[in-house]
């Protein structure tokens, strides 16, 4: 088993394209909700925010080191098996993973209800949800159990990601990514390439021919999509793309709709939530009509 998640020997060969970064970025200290939702939500423009974690307990408990000594018995949700079955880690052996792995695609921690459990919800505590982001209608639904899942805590290695994607239900989400305060060197970024909404899938797809033993995963998108965008033809002008490097204490915000894929260049511990706001209302109601009718009914009612 170990071969098959090493057979590339990505930990040796895997470089990223040099960086580009055109991202917009944002002194969140400066920025209020109205000038946030003008400039950036209501037009769907992605940027970077700076300031916004700076009071964040999570800088200083969020370490690995930290994690492992609080949660170490603690299980975590690092994949799924067939028919979308949670797999569960206790975290202690998660940050002997992270040392130790070569695995070309490594596992991701992406816990999806971290916030709800008895021994994991405590780290709600650590972060708060900035401002400008707290107008989320989702709120009146509660802990409704068709609420959509919302709030992730996300840890992995390098190397580790997530595959190109929209967000669910036409929602936008912000994400941030937690500094380790006993690290001097900031190496631990996340590197994002965002691209327009109107792109069609078929751009975006890792064709057939180059999926390989890890169809899904960012860093075969990292090898063959994006190569592509860098030494191709893309059509910028129709299609338009923007790369940054997160860094840590940085807060990204994505709008609804934009196509996103995210590989980490080092150990990360991050946050993100999803959230329908009055901005972005529109998108998310017509999509959940569309997909989920019964939680309209449930939205409709609480709205009203």
């Amino acid at each position: 088993l170990k071969d098959g998640w090493s057979a590339l020997d990505l930990a040796n060969k895997f470089k990223l394209a040099p960086l580009d970064d055109k991202m917009e970025r944002v002194d969140g200290t400066a920025l209020n909700v109205e000038e946030f939702q003008e400039k950036y939500e209501a037009p769907r423009i992605p940027c970077v925010i700076t300031g916004l974690t700076r009071n964040w307990k999570a800088h200083e408990n969020w370490t690995i080191r930290k994690l492992a000594q609080k949660y170490g018995n603690v299980r975590f949700k690092c994949g799924e098996r067939k028919y979308g079955r949670p797999v569960m880690l206790k975290f202690k052996y998660y940050a002997e993973y992270m040392r130790e792995n070569d695995d070309d695609s490594p596992l991701y921690i992406f816990d999806d209800s971290f916030g709800e459990r008895k021994y994991t919800k405590k780290l709600l505590s650590d972060y708060e949800v900035p401002l400008i982001f707290r107008d989320n209608l989702f709120e009146i639904l509660g802990t409704h159990e068709k609420r959509p899942q919302y709030r992730w805590i996300v840890i992995g290695p390098a190397r580790s990601g997530t595959n190109i994607h929209v967000d669910p239900l036409g929602t936008s989400a912000w994400n941030a990514l937690i500094h380790d305060v006993f690290v001097n060197v900031i190496i631990r970024n996340f590197r994002w390439v965002l691209i327009h909404p109107d792109t069609p899938k078929e751009l975006l797809r890792i064709p057939k021919s180059q999926r390989g033993i890890h169809p899904k995963e960012a860093i075969t998108w990292f090898s063959t999509v994006y190569k592509r965008i860098h030494d191709g033809d893309w059509p910028f002008h129709k299609y338009p793309v923007i790369e940054c490097q997160q860094r840590p204490g940085e807060v990204i915000f994505v709008p609804c709709g934009w196509w996103h894929v995210v590989i980490n260049e080092d150990d990360t511990v991050a946050v993100t939530e999803n959230f329908c706001s009055r901005i972005n209302l529109v998108h998310v109601y017509s999509t959940i009509l569309k997909f989920r009718p019964g939680l309209t009914r449930i939205f409709l009612k609480r709205y009203k």
